[in-house]
């Protein structure tokens, strides 16, 4: 045998829970909320990456540096992962970066994000760090 214990205020039933309009109301506040949040969001991750990325350049620049002291000579090739292995070989740097736009390894191929080596001279290169898709120079050094 089932008891139901009704509670009554006022002359009224009292009922646990939500009615299906407030439900609805609050999801489509959240959905509001999130339509107006997402777009800035999404540029603020864009922002974000390139951040990362212009550190890492700057990383890789000190690490190109203390190559030069060591060998009187900056590495001489055309791409970025030729550098980063020379440096990694000679223990200048303790593992490959990381492009914050890709989550791999630097490449000369990279759809975004790309960091370019140009070798001008011994002692004269240059670094070009691309923003989101590669659209735009973020840095570029010297």
């Amino acid at each position: 045998m089932c008891f139901y214990i009704h509670l009554y205020l006022g002359g009224k039933m009292r009922v646990n829970g939500f009615s299906l309009i407030e439900v609805l109301v609050v999801i489509g506040v959240i959905t509001l909320v999130n339509l107006i949040l997402l777009p800035n969001f999404t540029s603020l991750m864009s922002v974000t990456k390139a951040i990362s990325a212009k550190s890492t350049t700057r990383n890789v620049m000190v690490a190109i540096e203390q190559f030069y002291f060591l060998n009187q000579a900056y590495p001489n090739t055309l791409q970025i992962s030729t550098v980063l292995a020379e440096l990694k070989s000679a223990e200048i740097i303790s593992e490959l970066p990381t492009n914050p736009f890709t989550g791999l390894a630097y490449s000369d191929s990279d759809a975004s994000g790309r960091l370019s080596y140009r070798y001008v001279s011994t002692d004269e290169y240059q670094l070009q760090l691309y923003g989101q898709n590669n659209e735009q120079i973020i840095l570029t050094y010297p």
